[in-house]
């Protein structure tokens, strides 16, 4: 997590102090009437997009060990909690993408939807939860998880 952090806060400040200037530079060749975008702007690009595609590698693969507190906090709570239904998956792109035609349409963003599915799985995950936890004074348990008792 530490990693992805870092990566990040790279991510912005180049995003700001390099690859603004190298738009600005873009903008002058496009008026000067000369195609095609400049070496550091392509570069900016190349590089940021493999600084995403490599964090979310990390998310995936994991590739160090766990740290004392996360390895803590997985025996203390017992089991992850559940994955959620696909219908979740579904609806979350279906929705980026007609918000996406939508802020094309209006000409500034509006992410209706996607905010609408993220309300409703909020509260659907939150029903799950609790009436999976309702049989055990409040403490839930997930498909899978071994007994406390």
């Amino acid at each position: 997590m530490l990693a992805k952090f870092a990566i990040s806060v790279v991510q912005l400040y180049a995003g700001i102090f390099i690859l603004s200037n190298a738009l600005g530079d873009a903008v002058v060749v496009a008026e000067s009437g000369s195609s095609g975008p400049t070496v550091p702007l392509v570069a900016g690009t190349v590089l940021m997009a493999s600084a995403i595609a490599f964090q979310a590698w990390l998310s995936i693969a994991k590739p160090w060990a766990r740290t004392p507190w996360a390895a803590e906090g997985a025996r203390g709570r017992g089991a992850r909690l559940p994955t959620a239904p696909s219908w979740t998956f579904a609806a979350a792109v279906l929705a980026s993408l007609v918000d996406i035609a939508v802020s094309i349409a209006l000409g500034f963003p509006a992410p209706v939807l996607s905010l609408l599915v993220l309300g409703i799985r909020l509260v659907t995950r939150h029903r799950e939860l609790r009436r999976l936890g309702a049989g055990r004074g409040g403490t839930a348990t997930l498909a899978g998880a071994p007994s406390r008792s």
